[in-house]
């Protein structure tokens, strides 16, 4: 009983760590994002 309890457990935490992961991906994409357009329109204007 108590096994199964931990499992829940543990799953519930496995999948707020993945939203956390997908998270921080999506904000480190749209950071690379922004930098790519802040170079180029630096080298653009120039």
């Amino acid at each position: 009983m108590t096994n199964e309890r931990e499992k829940e457990e543990a799953k519930v935490t496995l999948e707020e760590l993945l939203h956390q992961i997908q998270v921080i991906h999506l904000e480190l994409k749209i950071v690379r994002n922004w930098g790519y357009f802040v170079f180029f329109w630096r080298w653009y204007a120039g």
